[in-house]
């Protein structure tokens, strides 16, 4: 049955950033050029988290933002943590759909209110994820709804079993409002956000979402959008590696302890 009633082109931003003022710019630029300019945003929901960069920095990043919104809500915590910062933007939104953002991406095609009219047609839909290099989601193959499966790797190859689980994912991505904020208040900040989705992790959250779906647009060779992280970390000798289920950025140029810090996005 579809939502009449359901507001597709009033959004909520949940960003979630670090101390990168140059990745931000670009990646704000792309977004306010392809998408947001589309939209009506009612507000920009911000984390920065106190990596990679220095107090100066953190205040560039600051002031980019307020630049798209001067309005906007930044939260700015002494310690970083990738879940902290997506709970406390989910559950700061009010609107009926949230666009989640992280400080690394460029969207290179345009996106309009119409994209997001699955949701008013099918109550079901809790996000519409945007296919990219690194997930590299066969539509054709595997249909339009992501899902997880266990997988064993055997003579260089994967070979999937046992039940596929619906698996949401906190690149960049459209939520419905409502579905977003109860995900947050179920969320268990021990834990890597979108492994809880999907990997026996956190039981009610994954009870809750079983009966939505994520919806991917962008077909193989036709993504809308691109990763700046990843070569970004390649240059800085910056690996992202899950240990316990909570995602950590290791420094390689690093030895000590000190060098593995909790990721934020």
């Amino acid at each position: 049955m579809a939502n009449a009633s359901i507001s597709l082109d009033r959004i909520d931003v949940c960003l979630v950033a670090t101390r990168r003022p140059a990745l931000l710019e670009r990646t704000l630029r792309s977004f306010h050029d392809n998408l947001l300019r589309h939209f009506g945003v009612r507000r920009f929901i911000v984390n920065v988290d106190p990596l990679f960069g220095n107090e100066a920095d953190e205040a560039e990043c600051v002031s980019l933002i307020r630049s798209f919104d001067p309005q906007a809500i930044i939260r700015l915590p002494d310690q970083a943590g990738f879940t902290t910062a997506v709970t406390s933007n989910w559950l700061a939104s009010s609107t009926d759909i949230v666009l989640h953002l992280e400080d690394d991406w460029l969207l290179n095609r345009p996106v309009h209110p119409d994209h997001l009219q699955p949701f008013a047609d099918y109550p079901w839909l809790g996000q519409i994820s945007f296919n990219h290099d690194n997930k590299a989601w066969d539509i054709r193959k595997k249909g339009s709804f992501c899902y997880a499966q266990r997988h064993v790797k055997l003579f260089n190859r994967k070979f999937r079993y046992g039940v596929k689980r619906q698996n949401f994912l906190t690149g960049p991505s459209f939520l419905r409002g409502d579905f977003a904020r109860r995900s947050a208040e179920l969320m268990n900040p021990a834990f890597d956000p979108e492994k809880q989705f999907c990997r026996g992790l956190n039981g009610k959250l994954e009870r809750y979402v079983a009966d939505f779906r994520n919806m991917i647009i962008g077909e193989i060779g036709a993504y809308y959008i691109e990763d700046l992280g990843r070569q970004w970390r390649e240059e800085h000798r910056i690996t992202k590696e899950i240990v316990a289920g909570q995602s950590y950025w290791m420094d390689q140029a690093s030895n000590s302890n000190a060098a593995r810090r909790p990721a934020a996005s």
